[in-house]
């Protein structure tokens, strides 16, 4: 939602956490600390962003298809045609909204979205997904059988619904796919020749030519599936080296502010050891480390983590350490499921057992 600042952001509960474990004394004195150095990283932009683009090739993106019908298209049947129009009228203060007579009440309902942002909380937003323009369709007759298979519908009902309708003009061998809510409208108000071939013959080049549609729509969902299970893994990834580098700094800040009694062996140069040596606590830095450890993952002197906690006391280090701790067992289980559905593969085609290939006959009236 917020981009590259979300990072930033994020770190304000941590802070406000924090802040709350220390004694009332120095509390004040941190908080001016913790804000100067959310300042300084908004200004600075030094937010750890995990950029997605620079893991995906510049193919890996399609554009969506045109859809079928459009919020005009939908507006334009439901407002005019004899089955739902009576039902609407013109809204009289909002413009391009209605006020639709439905169970005895009268919804202010739109199909614009602009309307429906500004006025959210008076009228309903009438889009597929919405239930009421599912009640609002469901009494709608469906057609009849048409045996001269001149219009044919066909359904795969697996996992997501899919329709497609194929429509057969003149003396073509082959019937055709209609893409939009206009051309089905078209096809219908339009005056047609028997079809050339028998409607067995029609259903089964339909049938191939849907199965063969259904294929890419969903080769095509599995590969979005495959990239958002991709950015997921990366994403937790990310946040879990993190976890790691500031555990690693609290500990070299700790070294650096080592006492007599301390029999605790903290790491002192900022390099990957650092972060290697938090598996000498076991769970959750051995698996954490197992999962997400890269070469060169060191923490760095001018990480502006490691300027905010150069100064803390050990009270309130070990505090940051306990807390770490915390967000890293969390990770671990995240990350780990994340990491086993990156690896999995996504079902794709279809299965012929699934279609439902339907015969239809439509009234040509108004």
């Amino acid at each position: 939602m917020v981009g590259d600042l979300q990072p930033i952001l994020a770190e304000v509960g941590e802070a406000t956490r924090r802040l709350a474990m220390l004694p009332k004394s120095e509390r004040e004195r941190q908080l001016e600390r913790e804000i100067a150095a959310l300042r300084q990283r908004l200004q600075n932009r030094e937010a750890e962003v995990l950029q997605l683009d620079e893991f995906l090739s510049p193919d890996a993106y399609h554009t969506s298809p045109t859809p079928p019908v459009t919020l005009a298209d939908l507006e334009s049947l439901l407002t005019t045609s004899q089955a739902t129009g009576r039902l609407f009228q013109s809204h009289p203060e909002i413009e391009r909204a209605y006020l639709l007579d439905w169970k005895g009440a009268r919804l202010p309902v739109t199909f614009s979205r602009e309307c429906f942002d500004e006025h959210p909380d008076t009228v309903r937003f009438l889009s597929y997904g919405s239930p009421l323009l599912s009640e609002l369709l469901q009494p709608v007759p469906q057609p009849s059988s048409d045996p001269t298979g001149a219009l044919i519908r066909c359904r795969a009902s697996k996992d997501v619904e899919v329709r497609g309708w194929y429509a057969v003009v003149g003396n073509r061998a082959r019937p055709q796919l209609i893409e939009t809510l206009l051309e089905l409208r078209a096809w219908l108000m339009g005056n047609h020749e028997p079809a050339a071939t028998s409607g067995e013959s029609l259903i089964a080049e339909a049938q191939a030519l849907f199965a063969e549609e259904v294929t890419r729509i969903r080769q095509r969902q599995a590969q979005v599936l495959k990239h958002r299970r991709t950015a997921h893994y990366l994403a937790e990834r990310a946040k879990a080296q993190q976890i790691l580098i500031k555990a690693a700094l609290v500990e070299i800040v700790l070294g650096q502010q080592r006492d007599l009694f301390e029999t605790e062996v903290y790491p002192s140069a900022f390099n990957e050891e650092a972060v290697r040596g938090l598996q000498r606590h076991g769970f959750p830095w051995g698996p954490l480390l197992k999962l997400a450890f890269e070469p060169d993952l060191s923490p760095r002197e001018d990480d502006a983590y490691y300027q905010q906690i150069a100064g803390d006391r050990r009270e309130s280090l070990k505090a940051r350490f306990a807390q770490l701790r915390e967000e890293a067992k969390k990770t671990v289980q995240v990350l780990s499921a994340a990491t086993e559905a990156s690896q999995r593969e996504s079902p794709e085609g279809v299965e012929a057992e699934a279609q439902r290939i339907e015969i239809l006959q439509f009234d040509r009236g108004p």
